[in-house]
């Protein structure tokens, strides 16, 4: 019973004090009495107490009195009568695994009997938690003999792998096999598997059973069993049924014929022999959804007279719907991969129930009534329609979805077909003077055209197109609608299905389902010109068969197209001929196009992109750069989708390419359309830049757009702007003395910066706004400063930072003179004399007034010494502040606004429009201090109106780094928004950029949005050295103290860092501590497991960003993890140069996967989902073509620009420039492709590597020690 806490005080008031009872003498009855009468009030409470108390009492005992125990809780599992609780969450089995799982070491379970006790009791997470770690920990060998008296038990391993397909695992699964198989040929199946190539990973199954079956390989059962299940997947993927059904009949695989016969039988001419075969099925899948659902369709095409019997259709439908409910009950409560089949199930166990109202009412059509009938009917199909799956899901699903369509489509055909003859007779013995034949019927015989024509020409496209003109087009054309409903609804379902096939990669998948088209007797104009386009596409996806495309295009009789059709196909046209390198041709295609649709943004844009094609092969000439930017500006205006964005950048590159005559610009401006201000906002860092630039009146003119409908997007970037364009004015003009005399002298004769006329007109068009805003931003900046000792605690941060990685230079190059060097001498210098007067300088000064005589290992000393004083004297102060005492305006900042402000940065989010956007209503009173490695931050709560709270750092004397973190950052968003998601939208949300939404609010201020459960790999770190009493600095000097030791015994550098590296991993810093850390928070097996794979995902995520970047520099306190999902937020994105005005990195790993985070991923996670992932977040990027480069040239421009080395060269010699940013553009699009290159298949059969061989190379030269014993201190390989 809960008590209130008022209630217990007044209790205490009204009734004298009781004497409190003294611990020791509180026996064990007066804890068990009460808790023993409490689990029986409340199941979770028993749970909960269970699960905590179980670990502690498993502590305690022997090893003789643990196995005892485990012997009775194996008994105790494997009993009947739990079967009865398999619906009951929590139950009885799930308590007691849970409890196992927090035990270490964990109780011995036979491993089939977790996998039963998961898959049957929904513990599936605890049992992958206790099976993972019998392979991880090595105590399992395969087909591990358990216990004699039970039998012989599979190994862990086998029951692992099945527990992962059952629950859909499948990159887990991947990664589990691909770690512990005995032959490169499962290794390279399953890497085409992850790849999605169906082909080459059945190919290569088959020659891996293929030298089974010689004896060249000594295979195991496990693995040939693996060879033949996975054999037949890519073969259902591949949609080859007719294969699978040969196999079902030759090999007596009843479950196998069923599925291969639904998709390729008459189900209603061979129900006995369908029957038959259910029957023939295990039980398991005889009482499962899909038996269920074969049988109730076998009654549903049953003869007029039995189909009258609904009681045995209606009782088939509930048995059905009742197992899916107990198929989904049997599934994890989060959704999971397995789920989208069971919801595939509950569809077509809906759509059952509307088949049967259609074959009601085929019972009662005739042809008199048939408009009546077909009409109703036309609202089912429609919603059929609207009802599919999603793209992401499997083409499986896609494919059994078709099939069951087609079955009840044909029964409309068998009844609609035949009364076109009927009608057709009627007309013509009541017609008086003959009247017109019937055009729908000539046109309905149609030229049935085979596979190879269709693939390699269009005539029999051309003739489809006509014959379905003429049917449309005919006196009847009323009664062929309604009649051919079925077809038309069958080549609609079969234009969706090779759409999805397409799209997941199955090219020959799509050709061939497209070709099915040409046996139906009718289709709509529509449905033609989707087949043609779809396969036109195919083609163009295929370098070697581009020529055939072309032909398909060309042979194609455009007479009955719409003109946005012709335009499209005509776009097309040019897109194959550009390709073909007949430009000229293509030119014409483009223009075509686009005149015959001259509002279809398509045509413009690829019009757009075939003459900047053109320029940038002749990039002195810029004719083409015209072109397209009045093409890009057309497509933009016309457009309302977020790759918009793609012309924009696309349109700002052009500008800054523009030659002495301004012909780029004057193209611009000669554009007279509606101008997409809205996708300007993701430009607004390259407009203001661009301010200065030979396009500045562009840029100024778009700027002014924002600014006067979109305020609030542009006001903090302009205001930052302009306060550090005052800087460098003032640096320099050194005689004025403010701005106000900046402005005054120029108003005298000097021209007014374009800048500096911005904010005026901004502020005129909304000062009421402004004024709130201004007010907002002073405060901030002016109220929210950091105290002393903070200050100084980042600047310690930083001088000891600089330290250690001085002392790494000289450890790594076996230097013995420790010495500082002057630039550290004068930065302490620096840092001393800015200290304030009092105690602190006083100390500092005593301390490092004689930094010259120090040695390196003495000067990180003190400063560490330094850190952790201040640090223990932040530690005293409150963590939680009253916002009243540093900015009352702010708490009462909804009575002293004048307008509605936004949140900040949701414009930064690349969203569609701004009516969702949150609009500050209050600042929480609440500042909260949050002390980090690297510094103190005062953090901000800001309410919003829809009741939501964002937390926002205030980040005050940030380093010179930040507007290139704010650049790559936009870079990213952009790139990732323009991409073209991944099918899997499952996997999409794993892979999902976490980039920090940054806002400046002067040249060193900004704010930064926060999550407050966030932490760091460092946070990791220091509360392990907290509980361990060891300074966060031994490892390094315990590797400067034994390196001169190791260097006279190696016969190398290298090899002394190694074995010192090696040393501290095992005795220093286990590689354990950020598994440990997640497990301490974590509430159950299901939250850790969940928790480390989404983790994983986002470590890959981070992994592919900052290689392609080349930001290696990712100190752990760089790497801000959610607490509550494992989300990664990247900080400090930032390019590292090798030389000034070159993106290139010289580390000797290229990304960061250090051991503790291989730990806490586990080895599945390496082989399965870390290559997978980083394969997913490239691919994205690189499949849409020109996407990268589309947004690297301006950014990497932009980057260049702002080195002050490259920004004095490039005044001198544009030229250079250039050169310099397409170096730098190339060297990230190869580090791109090097993330998804694959190799060719005769390669792979040949060497017998992995066709991701390139990123696995990356990876292992990542995790080798030989490599992370090369990287600094400050990096801290070990962690």
């Amino acid at each position: 019973m809960d008590i209130d806490v008022n209630d217990h005080e007044m209790d205490g008031r009204l009734t004298p004090e009781r004497p409190s009872t003294p611990l020791a003498s509180v026996s064990t009855k007066d804890i068990i009495d009460p808790l023993s009468r409490m689990v029986l009030v409340d199941t979770r409470f028993a749970y909960r107490v269970w699960v905590a108390l179980f670990p502690l009492l498993w502590q305690n005992l022997g090893s003789k009195d643990r196995h005892d125990l485990t012997s009775g809780l194996i008994r105790l599992l494997a009993k009947p009568y739990h079967l009865s609780l398999t619906s009951t969450r929590p139950n009885v089995i799930q308590a007691i695994l849970d409890a196992f799982c927090a035990c270490n070491p964990a109780p011995r379970l036979p491993p089939q009997l977790l996998r039963y006790l998961g898959q049957t009791y929904s513990a599936w997470y605890p049992a992958l938690t206790l099976l993972e770690n019998k392979i991880l920990d090595r105590r399992e060998i395969e087909s591990a003999i358990f216990d004699r008296a039970m039998g012989v038990e599979l190994g862990a391993f086998d029951a692992l792998s099945e527990l992962y397909t059952s629950l859909a695992a499948s990159h887990y699964f991947y990664g589990a096999w691909k770690r512990h198989c005995q032959y490169k040929e499962s290794h390279i199946a399953l890497a085409y598997e992850q790849l999605d190539d169906w082909a080459n990973a059945q190919a290569a199954y088959e020659r891996a059973q293929t030298k089974a079956r010689a004896g060249v390989l000594p295979f195991s059962e496990s693995e040939y069993c693996l060879w033949e299940s996975r054999w037949v997947e890519t073969t259902k993927r591949l949609q080859s049924w007719d294969m699978l059904l040969d196999l079902g009949l030759h090999e007596s695989l009843p479950e196998i014929e069923l599925e291969a016969g639904w998709r390729t039988w008459d189900w209603g001419e061979r129900q006995a022999q369908v029957r038959q075969l259910l029957k023939a099925t295990p039980p398991e899948v005889a009482s499962g959804p899909r038996a269920k659902f074969y049988e109730t369709y076998l009654t549903l095409v049953k003869s007029n007279a039995e189909r009258a019997k609904t009681a045995d259709f209606q009782r088939m439908c509930k048995e059905g719907i009742k197992a899916c409910l107990q198929q989904w009950n049997e599934l994890p409560p989060v959704g999971t991969p397995a789920h989208i089949g069971t919801l595939h199930m509950f569809q077509l166990m809906v759509e059952l129930a509307d088949a049967s109202n259609i074959y009601s009412s085929l019972a009662s059509t005739k042809v008199e009534n048939l408009e009546t009938k077909s009409g109703d009917l036309k609202s089912v199909l429609q919603t059929w329609r609207e009802r599919l799956p999603n793209n992401s899901d499997p083409i499986n699903i896609w494919s059994d979805l078709v099939a069951w369509r087609q079955h009840i489509f044909k029964a409309i055909n068998d009844v609609y077909v035949p009364f076109i003859t009927q009608q057709q007779q009627q007309q013509t013995a009541s017609a008086e003077d003959g009247g017109q034949g019937d055009t729908a019927t000539k046109g309905a015989n149609k030229n049935k055209a085979d596979t190879k024509n269709g693939r390699k020409g269009g005539d029999a496209d051309s003739s489809k197109v006509d014959e379905a003109k003429s049917a449309g087009s005919a006196n009847n054309s009323a009664l062929t609608s309604y009649a051919y409903r079925g077809y038309h609804e069958m080549a609609w379902i079969i234009n969706r299905f090779a759409h999805v096939a397409r799209l997941h990669g199955l090219v020959d998948v799509c050709i061939s389902s497209l070709t099915r088209i040409y046996t139906l007797p009718n289709i709509e104009i529509q449905e033609a010109f989707l087949k043609l386009r779809e396969q036109a596409k195919c083609y163009y996806r295929r370098p070697q068969e581009l020529q055939s495309g072309l032909d398909v295009i060309s042979n194609t009789n455009l007479m009955y197209f719409s003109r946005g059709q012709k335009a499209e196909f005509f776009t097309l046209k040019g897109q194959f001929l550009a390709k073909l390198d007949k430009l000229d041709d293509a030119n014409h295609a483009f223009a075509t196009g686009a005149q015959l649709e001259l509002n279809s943004p398509k045509a413009w844009a690829a019009w757009g992109r075939y003459n900047d094609e053109c320029f940038c092969r002749n990039i002195p000439d810029t004719t083409g750069a015209v072109n397209a930017i009045s093409c890009y500006m057309q497509a933009a205006g016309l457009s309302k989708r977020p790759r918009v964005r793609r012309f924009l950048a696309r349109t700002l590159w052009l500008l800054s390419q523009d030659n002495a005559n301004g012909s780029v610009c004057a193209a611009f401006d000669a554009y007279t359309g509606e101008m997409p201000t809205w996708y300007w906002i993701a430009l607004v860092p390259q407009l203001l830049a661009g301010l200065d630039a030979s396009y500045s009146r562009q840029s100024q003119q778009i700027l002014l757009r924002i600014a006067k409908q979109y305020p609030q997007a542009l006001y903090y970037a302009l205001r930052t702007a302009r306060e550090e364009s005052l800087i460098q004015r003032r640096q320099q003009t050194p005689a004025a003395e403010s701005s106000t005399a900046d402005a005054a002298t120029a108003g005298q004769g000097q021209p007014v910066p374009a800048i500096d006329e911005l904010m005026p007109k901004l502020k005129t068009a909304h000062p009421l706004l402004t004024l709130s805003m201004e007010a907002m931003i002073d405060q901030i900046v002016h109220r929210l400063k950091p105290c002393p000792e903070e200050d100084i605690y980042r600047l310690v941060h930083a001088l000891l930072s600089d330290g250690l990685q001085q002392l790494h230079q000289h450890v790594s190059q076996g230097k013995t003179d420790l010495g500082i060097i002057d630039a550290i001498v004068s930065n302490t210098c620096r840092v001393g004399l800015s200290l304030p007067s009092g105690a602190i300088k006083t100390r500092f000064e005593a301390d490092f007034g004689s930094v010259r005589n120090m040695d390196l290992c003495e000067y990180v000393t003190k400063l560490y010494q330094w850190q952790q004083m201040l640090r223990q004297a932040i530690k005293q102060r409150p963590r939680k502040l009253m916002l009243s005492l540093f900015s009352p305006f702010l708490v009462e900042f909804e009575q002293q606004k004048f307008e509605d402000v936004e949140v900040p940065g949701q414009y930064l989010r690349l969203t569609d429009s701004s009516d969702d956007f949150v609009r500050i209503e209050r600042f929480i009173p609440e500042l909260r201090v949050v002390l980090r490695s690297n510094g103190v931050l005062r953090m901000l709560a800001i309410r919003g109106t829809d009741g939501s709270i964002v937390h926002f750092s205030v980040q005050h004397f940030t380093s010179r780094y930040n507007h290139q973190e704010e650049r790559w950052v936009q870079f990213f968003r952009n790139l990732d928004a323009a991409g073209e998601h991944d099918r899997n939208t499952w996997e999409q949300r794993r892979i999902a950029l976490h980039l920090p939404t940054i806002v400046s609010l002067a040249p060193h201020i900004r704010l930064v949005q926060e999550q407050p459960e966030s932490f760091s790999l460092q946070d990791v770190y220091d509360k392990a050295c907290l509980r361990n009493g060891t300074p966060e600095i031994a490892p390094a000097l315990y590797a400067v103290g034994k390196m001169n030791e190791l260097i006279s015994q190696l016969p190398s550098i290298d090899a002394a860092s190694e074995v010192l590296f090696e040393h501290i991993c095992q005795t220093m810093v286990p590689a354990s501590l950020l598994q440990d850390d997640v497990r301490m928070h974590a509430v159950s097996p299901m939250e850790y497991w969940l928790y480390r794979e989404n983790f994983t995902y986002q470590v890959s995520a981070s992994i592919a960003l900052t290689y392609m970047i080349a930001c290696t520099q990712r100190a752990p306190a760089k790497l801000s993890i959610s607490r509550a999902t494992g989300n990664i937020c990247l900080h400090d994105l930032v390019p590292t140069q090798a030389t000034p005005g070159l993106i290139h990195s010289k580390e000797a790993v290229p990304f960061r996967l250090t051991p503790n985070i291989q730990t806490f991923v586990t080895e599945l996670g390496l082989e399965g989902i870390v290559p997978f992932a980083i394969y997913k977040v490239i691919q994205r990027f690189t499949d849409v073509e020109h996407l990268l480069r589309d947004f690297l040239d301006l950014y990497v421009r932009d980057e260049l620009i702002h080195v002050p080395a490259v920004k004095s060269l490039a005044a001198a010699n544009p030229q250079a420039l250039a050169e310099m940013c397409e170096r730098n553009v190339k060297l990230i699009e190869a580090r791109a492709n090097q993330m998804v290159e694959t190799l060719p298949p005769k390669e792979v059969q040949d060497k017998e590597l992995s066709p991701m061989q390139p990123l696995f190379r990356l990876m292992t030269q990542a995790v080798a020690p030989s490599n992370l014993a090369k990287m600094d201190f400050i990096w801290a390989p070990w962690l």
